[in-house]
């Protein structure tokens, strides 16, 4: 992953220097600049790899978890993990009253957070107080990448559940918060990899949480990440950042009117499963401390990392089942060369 603001592990822009991998469109985060949107990050493009640092990076101001892009300055919560699978993201195994895996961090950043959750609601309740709350925020639960069967970690289902819960305190926050009634939530995951399911690996789940989605609705029509970089553009009043986004179909799902103002409550994972460790004879848990790095978005190979998590969730691995399409080649001469 070279390419979330840094160039061989230097933060390119802050030394203003060009960044080979950014978009000609820029991010995000530049399109609301240029237009005069209000923004918070929480965990993107932030970088605390090198802690304990010698010095800040440039203009970081000293910040535990610092951006790697300039125009994310003093926009990033600094107490808001980057990415790292030893620190929880939600409040679960502190309201369940479990224990903390062998090898978890409990607490970050320059308030002693308990969970990334806490760090963006202690930013929030001050927003909601201030009636200031930006026009995009940008949050990043990452605990669903999980550790595999790494032993001393907390085992994949404990660290999704975390993740799931983590989401659902974010929606309860927002929806018995004077700001519901103009809110939308865009939840995407990053990818698809090691989540085969019945119908193809490329396939990948997306929710809209809004008082304004109609009821029931499940859409099924095909999106993808350009579409909901599309919908956010046009709920902010921005144009797109490329013809990418600008042909993405938006999410086709609001209605004119709020359907369901009614406030959510989200619901706790079994103590049972929040408590889970692995141990060091779990299934592949040599590999999985090798293959799957806990500071950094992993990188091995897809069938390998799903062989661990099916193994470690629902037992032997069923065989895989492919389909072949052969077909003749064109000719240029119609003499077959």
């Amino acid at each position: 992953y070279d390419f979330e603001g840094s160039n061989n592990g230097v933060s390119v822009d802050l030394k203003g220097i060009p960044d080979a991998a950014r978009p000609a469109g820029g991010y995000l985060w530049d399109l609301c600049d240029a237009h005069g949107k209000s923004f918070r990050n929480y965990g993107f493009f932030t970088d605390d790899l090198d802690l304990p640092r010698n010095a800040p990076e440039a203009n970081a101001g000293g910040k535990v978890s610092s951006p790697t892009k300039r125009v994310l300055m003093g926009k990033t919560d600094g107490s808001f993990a980057s990415f790292d699978t030893t620190y929880p993201d939600s409040d679960a195994r502190r309201a369940l009253v479990v224990p903390a895996a062998p090898k978890e961090k409990t607490v970050y950043g320059a308030f002693n957070d308990p969970s990334r959750f806490a760090a963006w609601k202690r930013e929030f309740d001050a927003y909601v107080k201030n009636g200031n709350l930006p026009q995009l925020s940008m949050v990043r639960f990452m605990r669903d990448h999980t550790a595999g069967t790494t032993p001393g970690l907390s085992s994949p289902r404990a660290m999704v559940a975390d993740n799931d819960y983590a989401v659902g305190q974010m929606v309860q926050a927002i929806s018995h918060s004077p700001y519901w009634k103009s809110s939308a939530i865009v939840i995407v995951e990053d990818d698809a990899q090691s989540g085969y399911d019945h119908v193809d690996a490329h396939r990948s789940t997306a929710y809209v949480v809004s008082p304004f989605v109609r009821s029931r609705c499940r859409d099924s029509r095909f999106y993808n990440t350009d579409s909901a970089l599309r919908t956010i553009e046009l709920l902010l009043g921005m144009p797109p950042m490329t013809e990418y986004d600008a042909i993405a179909p938006p999410f086709d799902i609001f209605a004119a009117h709020p359907e369901n103002t009614a406030p959510y409550v989200a619901v706790l994972p079994a103590a049972a499963i929040v408590g889970e460790v692995n141990g060091r004879t779990a299934y592949r848990a040599a590999d999985s401390a090798r293959l799957i790095p806990t500071r950094r978005e992993e990188s091995a190979p897809d069938e390998a990392l799903n062989d661990i998590l099916w193994h470690a969730i629902k037992g032997t691995i069923p065989a895989p089942r492919r389909h072949y399409s052969l077909s003749a080649p064109a000719t240029r001469d119609g003499d077959g060369d």
